[in-house]
Order: structure tokens, then C-alpha cells, then sequence
């Protein structure tokens, strides 16, 4: 499972930033599906859905992952 980036995405374009993106994402228990995030949180039996664009702009925002 690799993550997919439209080419309308610009400013992420370091493959360590992609695997940080991904380490965090596989750590917080979750996994892609095409251009969606799911992370599951096992503690509260909830899923959670990011879409890629939305999720990558919050995280360009704050510099890292917040």
C-alpha cells in the first residue's frame, strides 16, 4: 500500500516526508485506500477518514505532523 499523491500536490515531494506521512499513519493504527486515509482508533471503536488532499494541506500548514 503506497500513498498516492494527485499531481495538483506540489509541495510535498521528498520521499522521506512521504515516509513520515506513512510511519505516522501505520502507527496510529491506520491504512490507505487510493486517495483516502483510514485510521482506526481501537480505543474508542471509531474510524476516522482523511481524505489525502485535506490531510496533506493540514500537515504543510503546521510544518509537522500535529
Amino acid at each position: 500500500m503506497d500513498i498516492k499523491v494527485p499531481p495538483s500536490i506540489g509541495f510535498f515531494t521528498l520521499s522521506t516526508r512521504y515516509f513520515t506521512i506513512k510511519t505516522f499513519i501505520l502507527k496510529a493504527g491506520g491504512y490507505y485506500s487510493n486517495n483516502t486515509i483510514i485510521i482506526l482508533n481501537a480505543k474508542n471503536m471509531y474510524v476516522k477518514v482523511f481524505f489525502l488532499k485535506a490531510f496533506l494541506r493540514t500537515i504543510a500548514k503546521c510544518g509537522v505532523v500535529c
